[in-house]
């Protein structure tokens, strides 16, 4: 499904990048990792990584039940999102070990994100609440929304070297105009996909070293 296609790559991500390190003294990766820190809660932090790891909209990562995380093909199934449709993102190795340890210190039933009542799943508004808190805690004063999760997760996939159809069937749009939304093209040779996940884990563990 992931077979690689003719190549393009975000363009205007550098100036974005640029302009973010100008405006606030650290980059689009380190703004995403404060809010990971800054949740509010363990749930809220694995929820948040999921998003930005999948490109999962907030309805579809609430409604994520157990058994459609599939380790065996490093994919997360994903069922009747928007449109009525169904898609496959990507399960990295490093969101796997965070949905693992959530699930065995959680032990839910069914869903991913067990609700307060019995046989319910979190609810978006709290997840939006606890991504408010997050800002704040964090110091981000940007009018960043928990959508900006996915919009981080396609243009990190593109600024890869990843191609824009294959972007398209990550976010699950039904025509690529939408996808293009998040990105100025020019043309590069595509790489294979990788989780923007796996990018903030390797530059996190990379300043570990060096303190």
């Amino acid at each position: 499904m992931f077979a690689a296609i003719g190549g393009h790559i975000l363009s205007f991500v550098y100036y974005t990048s640029f302009l973010c390190v100008h405006q606030t003294g650290c980059t689009p990766d380190q703004e995403i990792q404060k809010i990971f820190d800054n949740a509010p809660q363990e749930k809220y932090r694995t929820m948040f990584t999921l998003m930005f790891a999948t490109g999962m909209r907030i309805g579809e990562a609430i409604r994520l039940q157990i058994k459609d995380i599939q380790p065996e093909r490093s994919l997360i199934q994903i069922w009747n999102g928007k449109g009525q449709k169904d898609r496959v993102t990507l399960l990295s190795p490093s969101l796997l070990k965070e949905l693992e340890e959530h699930l065995e210190k959680n032990k839910p039933i069914k869903w991913v994100f067990a609700g307060d009542k019995p046989g319910t799943h979190i609810t978006a508004r709290s997840v939006q609440r606890a991504f408010k808190n997050s800002l704040v805690k964090a110091s981000i004063t940007k009018q960043f929304t928990v959508h900006t999760l996915r919009h981080k997760f396609a243009t990190s996939v593109v600024e890869m070297g990843n191609d824009i159809y294959r972007l398209q069937q990550l976010m699950g749009h039904s025509y690529v105009r939408t996808t293009s939304r998040y990105i100025h093209i020019s043309n590069l040779h595509a790489l294979t996909v990788e989780s923007p996940l796996e990018k903030l884990v390797k530059d996190k563990n990379k300043g570990n070293d060096n303190t």
